[in-house]
């Protein structure tokens, strides 16, 4: 009877060990809403007029478009994201922390260290916490990229 006991005790203990562990919390998904802004950028001539900047430049939906979610920007895994026609999106994730990218391209490092920075910085980033359903607003303003050359 005493070793009937103990064998549960154990197995009490081992399976609260398990089910507590960051490896398995890792798995469990959680339910990750949001909405998309995207600010586009001026690429117009000098001197816009108030006018031009607002039909141009006012924060709109990202509508209908996917992102990746990654822990790097090389990181082979990844979850698509796509957003609706109002910029809304709705996924599972594990909780941890995520860059978001527009591409989910690899290529060769670039062989300027100052572009490679440039060319792997996320547009957006986000930590999804294992508590709780999160919702995301996020607001990502398309940025010149100085690593290409200029238009003629």
């Amino acid at each position: 009877m005493q070793k009937r006991i103990f064998a549960i005790v154990i197995l009490h203990f081992a399976f609260l060990i398990f089910y507590s562990s960051p490896a398995f919390s890792q798995q469990r998904k959680v339910k990750v809403t949001g909405h998309i802004t995207f600010i586009p950028l001026y690429r117009g001539g000098i001197g816009p007029t108030e006018e031009v900047m607002k039909a141009c430049c006012t924060p709109r939906p990202l509508a209908r478009k996917t992102m990746y979610a990654k822990k790097s920007y090389y990181a082979r895994n990844f979850r698509a994201i796509h957003t609706d026609a109002s910029g809304n999106f709705s996924l599972r994730l594990a909780p941890g922390p995520y860059n978001l990218y527009f591409e989910n391209k690899t290529r060769k490092p670039s062989p300027v260290p100052e572009c490679e920075e440039w060319l792997t910085r996320p547009q957006a980033e986000i930590t999804v916490l294992p508590s709780a359903n999160k919702k995301f607003d996020l607001v990502i303003r398309e940025m010149f990229n100085p690593c290409e050359p200029m238009p003629q």
